[in-house]
């Protein structure tokens, strides 16, 4: 195997180990700082996480699932092609993400309420959900980007995204959020860490991408 190919094949396999192992890192952090608000905090939060989850692996797996035509046409080198997938596969990924986000968000309190019984905590769950939904839209743009990297073989920008969400962005906003605002600071970390994560993710894709579309 030639050095070129370890290259390609860690420029792929890397952001995407280092995006599952954030999940746990993110986890972490988060179970540290709801834990001065109870072991129900923590409770509730798992089970939202685990609906939120559900939802996530559809959208990774069309975020995904379009990697390998992207790699196809950009080795081909028609950019115009290139630019009319990259355009479906972000507003697939975006206008799925979105309407199963409206979806959750709609049935949010019975969805809740089928694994708690206690209106108080059900109400704190229903908030926690609200709260993570917008992100997964947010998510679904970054996967998409990510790998759009891996695709051209960017490994750089695709390992610095996978940091980002559920990483070093998250642990400082959750750190930040959490001293400034207490417990509605930690169940809303990860949507404001959604939210610089993609601007990170537009900034390297005008910086990565963008002139390859030219």
């Amino acid at each position: 195997m030639q050095k070129g190919e370890i290259s390609l094949i860690l420029a792929v396999g890397l952001p995407a180990s280092v995006t599952n192992f954030m999940q746990t890192i993110g986890m972490t952090l988060t179970n540290r700082h709801l834990g001065a608000y109870g072991s129900d905090s923590i409770a509730v939060m798992g089970i939202v996480l685990k609906i939120v989850n559900i939802v996530m692996l559809i959208i990774v797996g069309l975020a995904f699932g379009g990697q390998p035509l992207t790699g196809f046409v950009y080795g081909s080198g028609n950019r115009a092609r290139l630019r009319k997938v990259l355009t479906f596969a972000y507003r697939i990924v975006g206008c799925s993400a979105a309407v199963m986000a409206i979806v959750v968000a709609l049935v949010a309190h019975p969805l809740i309420a089928a694994f708690l019984k206690e209106e108080a905590l059900i109400t704190q769950g229903v908030t926690m959900l609200w709260l993570q939904l917008p992100g997964m839209i947010l998510m679904g743009l970054g996967l998409v980007t990510i790998c759009t990297f891996q695709s051209m073989g960017k490994g750089l920008p695709a390992l610095i995204l996978s940091l980002c969400r559920q990483g070093v962005v998250y642990a400082a906003v959750i750190v930040v959020l959490s001293a400034t605002f207490g417990y509605y600071g930690v169940i809303s970390a990860q949507l404001v860490a959604d939210v610089v994560s993609i601007l990170i993710a537009a900034g390297l894709f005008m910086v990565y991408i963008r002139p390859e579309l030219k």
